[in-house]
């Protein structure tokens, strides 16, 4: 199948074969390194191209090893299984020479899933690594957008039929993780009838908070979300994985939303900087610029002006080598004159 595309034809394949190994669509494949001594990179297929010159180039999407992505203060990832990768929707387009040969990725739902070794040998993958906000995502999450979420249903069922177990998705509901231990919000009642199925939001809460405190937050927060974004349900989802991402991880952010010092929609417009210092813009004040503190010789007169004897010597007026007079000023009103004697 080919299409035009201006004055260039490009013609789009299913598979390729070189000289050792075929590739098709949907292919886990190893990419060779720019650096002979790094790990190969690992990818799926997702596209396969060519252009008039008959040159091959394929799309490719990225799987991350856990020591070569950190969150978004330098920190590594800690791996369930020494054969873990990070899922992402970061898509390269690369020359077809650069596919080494295929692999095998199982994508499990969670750790009980993981496959034997000996029995299916290969990587694994549990979680999504999200390349913009440096941050990861358990692969059954449902909140993603809808094409991404058919694209992983679609893996995870592949590895479902190749593996022979069953799984059940279950429907999320939103949770509370406190320090006490954790709440399960069965059903909140409103009047919003029309509101989405509520994200799950994980966050800390200080001992004095009521549970019902917190929820109400949490309630009035998304409600201002959907409110500003619930026309588009891709922002609207990726606005709140945002916060929920942030308020499990500021706790200066969490205490001012459940205390009322920060209103949920100011909230729901918070930049990324804002949310991780759990600050308004506004809030932070620059430091005054105080005047240099000055030590001045105290004179014993009235001021002309206020009469409060608050008078500073600012300074000697000299003439032909000998004090001709002084200037004076007012500590209090202000008021600066010239006088000949104190």
């Amino acid at each position: 199948m080919s299409i035009q595309e201006g004055n260039m034809e490009k013609a789009y394949h299913s598979s390729f074969a070189n000289n050792k190994f075929r590739f098709e669509v949907g292919d886990a494949t190893f990419i060779a390194p720019e650096d002979a001594t790094k790990k190969p990179k690992i990818a799926i297929i997702k596209q396969i191209t060519e252009d008039s010159d008959g040159e091959l180039m394929v799309m490719c999407q990225y799987l991350y090893r856990p020591e070569d992505v950190s969150d978004r203060f330098g920190r590594r990832w800690e791996r369930y299984d020494d054969r873990e990768l990070f899922y992402s929707f970061h898509q390269e387009e690369i020359p077809c020479v650069c596919l080494m040969h295929a692999c095998v990725v199982h994508f499990v739902p969670s750790v009980d899933k993981i496959p034997a070794r000996t029995q299916h040998p290969g990587f694994i993958s549990l979680r999504v690594y999200d390349v913009d906000e440096q941050v990861l995502w358990w692969i059954t999450d449902r909140d993603f957008e809808k094409h991404k979420q058919v694209e992983i249903d679609h893996l995870l069922l592949k590895t479902q039929q190749l593996l022979g177990y069953d799984t059940e998705m279950e429907e999320e509901k939103p949770e509370i993780s406190l320090e006490e231990g954790e709440i399960m919000e069965e059903e909140v009642e409103d009047n919003q009838t029309h509101l989405p199925e509520r994200n799950s939001i994980a966050y800390r809460s200080s001992k004095e908070h009521h549970p019902k405190v917190v929820i109400s937050a949490l309630v009035a927060l998304e409600r201002a979300c959907f409110i500003t974004r619930g026309d588009n349900l891709a922002k609207y989802q990726q606005k709140m994985r945002q916060l929920r991402f942030n308020l499990k991880n500021s706790v200066e952010l969490t205490k001012r939303l459940i205390d009322g010092e920060l209103k949920a929609s100011a909230v729901v417009e918070m930049s990324a900087v804002e949310l991780r210092t759990g600050r308004l813009a506004a809030e932070e004040k620059p430091a005054r610029e105080e005047p240099e503190e000055t030590h001045m010789a105290m004179a014993d007169i009235p001021c002309l002006r206020c009469n409060e004897k608050r008078v500073g010597l600012h300074s000697n007026i000299l003439k032909a080598n000998r004090v001709a007079g002084y200037q004076l000023e007012c500590l209090k009103c202000g008021k600066t004159w010239f006088s000949p004697s104190l």
